[in-house]
């Protein structure tokens, strides 16, 4: 097993896949090292229905996980497709606002009648 720390943007919206059954939030994830070199990685973790709307473009994230390297032959010859399973994953930076925020509430909206001088009890 590889664990990995990590931290980096999402360079898409999270989606939400299935297999066998059990869905999953799934998204590409930017991290750059001290030599500027940019690694992808392609993440899954457990679905959530809270934290996905969170997980929008350019959000910062923590994962820590279990971190799978494979080779392949992609249409510019051989590539490398770095993915991590994981386990733990946390918000970073500010406070994000979701996708689908709450409805806005009306500023003049009167919530009681100041006309009315009788008590209800």
């Amino acid at each position: 097993m590889n664990t990995i720390i990590t931290t980096g943007h999402l360079g898409a919206d999270a989606v939400v896949k299935e297999k066998d059954g059990r869905k999953y939030i799934t998204f590409r994830m930017c991290t750059t090292t001290r030599r500027t070199i940019t690694i992808w990685r392609s993440v899954f973790y457990r679905y959530s229905e809270n934290l996905l709307p969170y997980l929008t473009k350019g959000v910062g994230v923590l994962v820590i996980g279990e971190e799978d390297i494979a080779l392949y032959n992609g249409k510019n010859g051989a590539q490398i497709d770095v993915s991590v399973n994981a386990n733990t994953l946390e918000l970073q930076g500010k406070a994000q606002q979701a996708k689908t925020p709450e409805p806005p509430v009306a500023k003049n909206e009167q919530l009681f009648d100041n006309n009315n001088d009788e008590m209800p009890f």
